[in-house]
């Protein structure tokens, strides 16, 4: 259970105050984190829930360190990023510091950023195909990240379908 995801950016009402309309502080955001975590482990009395701390990679969009939000490790499983990769490494500074929160780490979302974005497939092989989406992956392992999962994006930002070539992804020993 991933709640309240991606909080270090700027994308939705429970993030950190980034600009207008983003209002939940760092102690607000623990407050509700607690509150959620309490819920349902003790009203509920859910003992089966893998709780998942997921920020977003750290970009120079002005999105906050990963641990911002961190709620500490009595209320969290794992640890993840979600990270829309812009073609370059740029997940190196963001594993470091969730590696610091030592929990088990996974990739709770691995897309694009819109600059590698196309709008037919044909133009989409040209720049960005499921190829480059393996090749991150043997990078990451090459340079020993502990990953346990990676889920690649299914929406319009990365889904493998529209990347074309997906079937060098889905035949890949690593996968």
């Amino acid at each position: 259970f991933r709640p309240m995801h991606e909080a270090n950016g700027g994308f939705f009402w429970f993030c950190a105050p980034q600009g207008e309309g983003y209002t939940v502080s760092q102690e607000d955001m623990l407050r509700m984190w607690t509150y959620v975590h309490d819920y349902y482990t003790k009203d509920l009395g859910l003992d089966n829930i893998l709780w998942v701390y997921g920020p977003n990679v750290k970009g120079s969009d002005g999105t906050l360190p990963v641990d911002y939000y961190y709620p500490g490790e009595e209320y969290c499983d794992l640890v993840s990023l979600d990270w829309y990769t812009s073609g370059h490494y740029e997940i190196a500074k963001s594993y470091e510091d969730i590696l610091k929160l030592d929990r088990v780490t996974s990739l709770a979302e691995l897309g694009l950023a819109e600059i590698l974005r196309r709008e037919t497939l044909e133009e989409q092989m040209k720049i960005f195909t499921c190829e480059d989406y393996l090749k991150i992956i043997n990078d990451m392992f090459k340079d020993g990240y502990k990953i346990c999962y990676i889920q690649v994006y299914a929406g319009w930002s990365g889904a493998p379908a529209y990347l074309g070539r997906g079937e060098i992804l889905a035949n890949s020993e690593m996968i």
